[in-house]
């Protein structure tokens, strides 16, 4: 993805999914939004346009409105490094969690199988990394 435009294709068709990854590719559509221009004005309209693309994407609102937030302070020139930083955090923030996830969640159907003794049965819903 190399633009704006992309980002909110990707998302839309599904071309990424899962709620983190979703919401990580929004924060990186926000940066991409933020090197064409990052005035107040169009990146809450690029934040409106990519949130559109999913609009029950929780992490997708999520993304874009801690980056909306926290760039208010961030003059004007410096927030495309600011935004990419706090996207590569946000990447960050999501592997480790969703590593986590997966730890915990090993370990909780292997106690499962231990006392069943048989086939664990899993229902997933959605993707959470």
């Amino acid at each position: 993805m190399t633009s704006l435009e992309d980002t909110e294709y990707a998302i839309r068709e599904m071309q990424v999914r899962g709620a983190p990854l979703i919401g990580v590719t929004a924060a990186f559509g926000m940066y991409l939004a933020s090197i064409k221009n990052s005035s107040n004005e169009f990146m809450e309209k690029s934040g409106i346009f990519l949130k559109n693309a999913r609009p029950t994407a929780v992490n997708l609102s999520w993304a874009i409105n801690k980056i909306l937030h926290e760039i208010k302070n961030i003059d004007v020139d410096k927030r495309k490094s600011f935004i990419l930083n706090m996207a590569k955090k946000i990447r960050k923030d999501d592997i480790e969690a969703c590593k986590k996830i997966g730890e915990y969640g090993s370990s909780f159907i292997e106690k499962i199988y231990n006392n069943k003794k048989s086939t664990v049965n899993i229902l997933t819903h959605c993707n959470a990394g």
